[in-house]
């Protein structure tokens, strides 16, 4: 009997390309830059360089919580990144067609680079989330939904979200 982990890519789905060898060595050598990057306090490079990971490999819970935790640790916790205006308006178009039209590769893709300015906007974590839902990356969906949580806990949506996706994620759906 094979066990397939939740985080390796599901070649069936469309959306979800397998991940060759050559990109998964590719990737984890960025990674180890990254932690690096990390550990000598640039956080800015560490996560852009956590961020390729995670657009190429989105169902990876160890890169995305990097990229985060990088994130965080770049705008010093502060719960509000600086405004980034135009900038953030043009992201939110591209995730917003890219999720009109399905392909969901692309919404992780600029919601990514939507999270490098604001790692705690809600909508963007939203966005991230569903895109993952519909990749069935159903743990860096959970890990989505708990920051954007922990952000808007009042939200009661995004609880009854979260608790639905869990419920997914453990067969009980």
């Amino acid at each position: 009997m094979t066990v397939v982990s939740p985080f390796d890519p599901n070649p069936d789905l469309p959306e979800r390309r397998a991940i060759s060898p050559v990109t998964r060595k590719r990737l984890q050598a960025c990674f180890q830059q990254g932690i690096e990057q990390a550990n000598g306090g640039n956080n800015q490079f560490a996560s852009d360089l956590f961020a390729q990971c995670v657009i190429q490999d989105p169902s990876n819970l160890i890169y995305l919580d990097r990229l985060l935790s990088a994130l965080a640790k770049m705008y010093d916790n502060n719960k509000r990144a600086a405004s980034h205006g135009s900038q953030t308006s043009e992201l939110r178009d591209l995730v917003r067609d890219c999720a009109l039209q399905q392909d969901w590769n692309g919404v992780v893709k600029r919601g990514v680079e939507l999270l490098k300015l604001n790692p705690w906007d809600v909508p963007t974590l939203l966005d991230l989330a569903t895109a993952c839902e519909h990749l069935e990356c159903h743990p860096c969906e959970l890990l989505y939904l708990r920051v954007a949580l922990q952000n808007d806990p009042e939200d009661a949506m995004i609880s009854e979200r979260a608790r639905a996706s869990l419920a997914r994620y453990r067969g009980d759906a």
